[in-house]
């Protein structure tokens, strides 16, 4: 940057910027219509309490206004690391596309689900605004 300004007559100056990544607001209710159909279409779900993902991620941004999942589904038999080699190889393989699949007929089928059901709408919805509102209790 430095010499770009330089060549062309000009200063700059550079600060270090970082975007407030949210934490995850969870919706109980929305997760549950997602769990009956993952469920539905042959997956175990297995669920994880209190453990901290490394890294960030602006879902949690989106979770602050809106219900979100963040929903993740096993493609392999083992646990690997992410941004890996190994990775990159499972998600080539037979096990992750029939787990994509699967995946997106969840989500569709949750979708589905709430814009069929306005009541089951409305409850995603307040809950979502209970858990927003009472997140720094929890």
């Amino acid at each position: 940057m430095k010499g770009s300004a330089l060549q062309t007559g000009c200063t700059s100056s550079m600060k270090l910027y970082q975007n407030l990544v949210e934490n995850m607001v969870l919706t109980p209710s929305l997760d549950a219509i997602y769990e009956k159909y993952i469920t539905e279409l042959g997956n175990t779900v297995k669920h994880v309490e209190d453990v901290v993902m490394p890294g960030s991620s602006d879902v949690g941004n989106i979770s602050q206004v809106v219900p979100t999942i963040q929903p993740h589904i096993s493609i392999t038999d083992v646990q690997i690391a992410g941004h890996s080699q190994d990775m990159v190889n499972a998600s080539c393989s037979q096990k992750a596309m029939d787990a994509i699949v699967k995946g997106a007929k969840a989500l569709a089928f949750t979708a589905l689900e709430l814009f069929e059901n306005p009541e089951e709408l409305a409850k995603v919805k307040e809950d979502h605004a209970w858990h927003v509102e009472h997140q720094k209790e929890n």
